[in-house]
């Protein structure tokens, strides 16, 4: 089974497949994406990295900015 998620990196909108049991974890491994130093949403909730993700979700990767 394939998990198809709406993901929106700097404002970019992308479709990916995944397995059916893929985690943000997961997708942000496949996208090359380091897990430190970015939020995520799924459906508009923050969620940890372990969260599962289903068929349709809509998630939100938003890079953390730090400065001084």
């Amino acid at each position: 089974m394939v998990v198809d998620v709406e993901v929106f990196v700097t404002g970019e909108k992308r479709q990916v497949a995944l397995p059916a049991e893929a985690t943000v974890r997961g997708l942000l491994r496949s996208l090359g994406i380091a897990s430190g130093g970015v939020l995520v949403c799924v459906n508009g909730r923050h969620v940890i990295e372990d969260h599962p993700l289903a068929d349709r979700d809509r998630v939100q990767i938003i890079s953390a900015i730090s400065g001084g």
